[in-house]
Order: C-alpha cells, then sequence, then structure tokens
C-alpha cells in the first residue's frame, strides 16, 4: 500500500512537511511525485530536483520514491492544465511498477496557481481510477479567497472544500520545517513572498491542515470573486476551463 504526494513543482512538499514525516517516521511505502519541470520553458533544471531531493532526504525518502514524470514529458510550468493526458498516461506506467495508490496527497482546488488546480483535477482522475477517493486530501498552498488584488493567505484552507482535518505539530517539527524552507535558493523570489506567511502559520497555529476532496467541487470555480491566478494576469479561469474541458469530460462527465 503506497502513499502518493502529487506536487506540480519541486518545493510544493513544504505544504506537507507534517505528513511526510508522520508517514516515513512509521515505515510507511511513500512516493513523490513531481509533474512539471518547474520551468517555464520546459527545461529541466537540475538545481531544483536537487534541492527538492536534499529537502526529502531529511525525512528519509530516497531517489527511488522521487519521480520527476514532469520532467520526463518536459511539462513545463504553469502549461500543466493543457497536458493533463500526457501526465495521465505517465502516472498509469508509474503505477504499473510501483503499485496503485492507497493514499493521495494533491493540490487543493483553491485557485491560486492554475498549476496546482491541474493537479488536484489530476490527481482526482488518478483516486477514481483506483478507488481510494475516500483516503485522498488536499493541501493548501496559497490562494486569495477573499482577498483584494493580488494578495493571497498561505497555508489556509478555503471553507468551500470542507471540513479541515488538523495535526498538531511539535515545537520541534515546527523549527525543522523551517530551516527546510531555506533550503531552495533557486526560488529565492518566491519565498521572500511565501517564507514570512509560513514562519508565522507555524509559530502561531503550528497545525498540518488536510481536507478530503469532493469531485462536485469541480463543477464550479474553487471560490467566489477573482481567482489568484487571474489577479496575477497570469490565466483567466475560463482560459483554465477550457483547457481541461476535455479531460474533465472524460473522467467525470462534467
Amino acid at each position: 500500500m503506497s502513499h502518493v504526494f502529487l506536487f506540480s513543482h519541486q518545493d510544493d512538499e513544504f505544504g506537507v512537511f507534517k505528513a511526510i514525516s508522520d508517514l516515513t517516521n512509521s515505515k510507511k511505502d511513500v512516493h513523490i511525485i513531481y509533474l512539471t519541470t518547474g520551468t517555464l520553458d520546459g527545461s529541466i533544471s537540475k538545481r531544483r530536483n536537487k534541492e527538492s531531493t536534499d529537502v526529502l532526504s531529511k525525512f528519509g525518502i530516497e531517489k527511488k520514491q522521487i519521480h520527476f514524470i514532469g520532467c520526463e514529458n518536459k511539462l513545463c510550468d504553469g502549461k500543466l492544465y493543457q497536458n493533463l493526458h500526457i501526465a495521465e498516461k505517465s502516472l498509469d506506467t508509474l503505477f504499473n511498477l510501483i503499485g496503485p495508490p492507497s493514499t493521495l496527497y494533491i493540490h487543493a482546488w483553491e485557485g491560486g496557481h492554475q498549476d496546482h488546480d491541474a493537479a488536484h483535477i489530476l490527481g482526482l482522475a488518478m483516486a477514481q481510477k483506483h478507488a481510494c477517493m475516500g483516503q485522498t486530501f488536499q493541501f493548501s498552498l496559497y490562494n486569495g479567497h477573499t482577498l483584494p488584488w493580488a494578495l493571497y493567505h498561505v497555508l489556509k484552507p478555503i471553507p468551500e472544500n470542507g471540513p479541515i482535518q488538523r495535526t498538531q505539530m511539535s515545537w520541534g517539527d515546527r523549527i525543522r520545517f523551517i530551516t527546510y524552507c531555506c533550503r531552495y535558493p533557486s526560488q529565492l523570489k518566491t519565498w521572500i513572498g511565501l517564507l514570512p506567511f509560513t514562519l508565522i502559520n507555524y509559530l502561531f497555529d503550528g497545525h498540518q491542515k488536510l481536507q478530503l476532496c469532493n469531485i462536485n467541487r469541480l463543477q464550479l470555480p474553487p471560490h467566489t470573486g477573482i481567482l489568484l491566478y487571474e489577479a496575477r494576469k497570469v490565466l483567466s479561469y475560463d482560459e483554465f476551463k477550457a483547457g481541461v474541458t476535455a479531460f474533465l469530460k472524460q473522467h467525470f462527465k462534467c
């Protein structure tokens, strides 16, 4: 029985450090999958791959448990929503090798980054295919729920996704996880924005927050109002929806 984490980009693991830690401490079979190259042009970033591999090694995750299928297919950052069928085919091949997932951890449906929402759709397709929907959990990274302009929350699940399952982190874990967040130097610009909010979350909240997934949520945008990737002028939700419609109809009839 494998516990699988689907991430859009190298460093997205910061949203579930506690879940990864608990599973590895319990000697569970854990696999980490990255769905894009983490680069805008689809080139392979050995630096980003190494940063995540090094951080995951702190949890006892070995290289054979880490799968860069985005690199194998040169799926560039920002365009996963246009390449779901390619990613699905690679996941099918991988699961034939490592065995089907019994538990999935996927990005939340929250409108923060279009790759995250695309990964959520892909994760639900895998959960449905492998009959583990009841053990498929979503985690929030960042979103613009209720906020104006391009402001954003970090590690704050949106209420539309249902009840939150909260797991307390020890102070030792909080300190350790914060140090891990500083191990992505290639993403300095991104982490200048994320780290202060992550630090505040660890200091004043200190919980891993997960929510069960619901396929019916895909019938609507993640939340009312402008989504964060819309506020950032990256992509409109209508453009995103047009890119994933064929995949949604094939797998969910919606």
